[in-house]
């Protein structure tokens, strides 16, 4: 996301590729603003979604950032981090039988 309101996720976040799309609208004088976003990782897809309501400071790219800071977290926190795969039966036999 380099271009658009959605770039405010790179502000906190570029690690990974982020699709995205932002949205403001109001009715009955109350704003709300939302982003929906997809990753397609080494470990998997994600998907974030954030909705605000408020007031004049609630619109799209607010979204947009916030869904930036969670994706930094996700990372900061080795959600992205590649595991390892799980151990066969005769991987764990053959473990077994080296201890012996």
């Amino acid at each position: 996301m380099n271009y658009g309101t959605a770039r405010r996720v790179r502000y906190t976040f570029n690690e990974e590729e982020v699709l995205g799309k932002t949205g403001t609208c109001s009715r009955a004088g109350t704003r709300f603003g939302w982003f929906a976003s997809y990753a397609n990782t080494d470990v998997g897809r994600i998907v974030v979604v954030v909705f605000l309501q408020g007031g004049t400071p609630t619109f799209g790219p607010k979204a947009a950032e916030i869904a930036g800071r969670m994706y930094r977290r996700l990372y900061d926190h080795q959600f992205f981090a590649a595991r390892p795969a799980p151990m066969t039966i005769t991987a764990a036999a053959r473990s077994i039988n080296a201890i012996r």
